[in-house]
């Protein structure tokens, strides 16, 4: 495929996703609940605009990526990809690390405090 239809379809796509980030917007704003379970745990826990935004801009960022790496030779594209994962999931001391913030999204339950045996 010549690269002016990617750049054509990847405008389309941005275009979209743009459109449907609106859509979405407004239809909850009216009292329409959301189909999709990952962005309905996104705004429970974080609310509509911010959800709405994150996961629009990640997915436009992905679009990107992947118009970036079309036309890269394999060896180019594993390179890239695993820089992009490894920005994405960055290493962090495991104190640092909010093991609460997606229970409300999976239903794990805490486990209460183990007493010792009597």
């Amino acid at each position: 495929m010549p690269r002016s239809w990617v750049s054509t379809l990847l405008m389309l796509n941005l275009s979209l996703q743009v459109w449907d980030g609106l859509a979405t917007y407004y239809g909850l704003s009216h009292g329409v609940q959301e189909g999709n379970p990952l962005l309905q745990c996104g705004i429970d826990a974080l609310g509509v605009g911010v959800a709405l935004v994150s996961v629009k801009s990640a997915t436009c960022g992905l679009l990107w990526f992947l118009y970036q790496v079309a036309y890269l030779s394999l060896a180019r594209w594993m390179v890239r990809r695993a820089l992009f994962f490894k920005s994405l999931f960055p290493i962090t001391p495991r104190e640092n690390v909010r093991k609460d913030f997606l229970a409300p999204c999976f239903q794990i339950a805490k486990k209460p405090a183990s007493r010792g045996a009597n």
